[in-house]
């Protein structure tokens, strides 16, 4: 089994690919393409990485970009394969090697809302269009991003090749390792943030306006480029004592657990993994109707609260009255909601696109 990434960061798509290859059985010999050598995660043992970064000219991405694809091609170029790419430019490079003559067969697993990165780009949605099109399956990770896609395709006979498969959690793992201990503040009770630190999750809006008389404290829990920027704003509002940046870290959960509410203020979001995590946590979320996933996994429940986009007013308005909430959810009933997640019952809706025979 072949897989090609951008690389193993601790984001989204990557903890998604990290879960499943964790599920698939060791006979099976699987090989992983990075097109950066990037590792923040734990690589199965029966896992093969194969590093395709040029060792010079990093700095150049169309020189990275055909440098990748030519060794991907090298290979590749002759196996009877199906080669499962996560994100943009890995699945652009997969795309790139086919172009080239490979006989192989591509898997795109769009972790990423396409209306976003086209952004009225024309040249960008023929290159969607494009890859879309060579691909024998592609696999959405929620309705509103199989919406999207099938809007680029704009042909009803494309639709057979869309397939709808939400982000697996692993429950057990996430509860076990929610169980673990952590370095935090005791006393003061908290709320976290999760994700990359970066402009799209707006967690600059998010210090920008914390309340400054609020009678809990804020983790911001990442790592990106945008880091140094938050500290500073955190101190040019004198909120060090009140908001901290946390280094990112494999376990995040004992963390989750911990807080009192999950917060989620990202412009968009293909389906928001972390949203189920907290929950699995046992942490409440309040999230922004962002695109897509945290209004369609939350859906009325009683799990989290949906706010319209960048209404801050009423977001911490309404982290407040979880605080205050009796959080005496029962295990079963949350179970329940999860199953459907979980990786058992996910990875059966994988058989398919896992197994080349269903292309032939």
């Amino acid at each position: 089994m072949f897989f090609l990434i951008n690389s193993l960061r601790g984001n989204g798509a990557e903890r998604v690919l990290i879960t499943l290859l964790h599920q698939i059985p060791f006979n099976y010999k699987i090989t992983l393409f990075l097109l950066k050598n990037e590792v923040d995660l734990k690589i199965p043992s029966n896992v093969r990485i194969i590093s395709l970064e040029p060792k010079r000219f990093k700095k150049y991405k169309i020189i990275s970009l055909i440098y990748s694809s030519y060794k991907l091609s090298k290979i590749i170029r002759k196996k009877k394969i199906v080669v499962h790419s996560y994100l943009f430019k890995a699945s652009l490079v997969n795309v790139i090697v086919k172009l080239l003559g490979s006989k192989h067969k591509i898997v795109i697993h769009e972790h990423s809302v396409p209306s976003n990165n086209i952004n009225g780009n024309f040249f960008l949605k023929v290159l969607y269009k494009i890859m879309y099109l060579n691909s024998s399956r592609i696999v959405a990770v929620s309705n509103g991003v199989k919406d999207e896609i099938l809007n680029i395709l704009k042909d009803d006979k494309n639709e057979k090749i869309v397939k709808l498969i939400y982000n697996p959690i692993n429950i057990q793992e996430i509860e076990d390792k929610s169980k673990q201990t952590t370095k935090i503040i005791e006393g003061t009770p908290y709320v976290i943030a999760v994700g990359r630190l970066e402009k799209v999750k707006q967690f600059d809006l998010l210090i920008q306006n914390f309340p400054i008389d609020a009678n809990y404290n804020m983790y911001i829990l990442g790592k990106g480029p945008e880091k140094e920027k938050l500290k500073k704003q955190i101190e040019d509002r004198n909120l060090e004592k009140k908001i901290k940046i946390l280094d990112w870290t494999p376990n995040p959960y004992p963390l989750i657990k911990k807080s009192k509410v999950l917060v989620v203020t990202s412009l968009f979001e293909s389906f928001s993994m972390v949203i189920l995590e907290s929950i699995c946590c046992k942490t409440p979320v309040v999230s922004f109707n962002c695109k897509y996933g945290p209004e369609e996994i939350l859906n009325d429940s009683p799990y989290g609260i949906v706010v319209k986009k960048n209404d801050w007013k009423d977001f911490f308005v309404k982290v407040e009255q979880k605080i205050e909430e009796d959080n005496n959810w029962n295990d079963k009933e949350v179970r329940s909601f999860l199953d459907g997640y979980d990786i058992k019952n996910v990875l059966e809706k994988y058989n398919e696109v896992f197994n080349y025979k269903y292309f032939n």
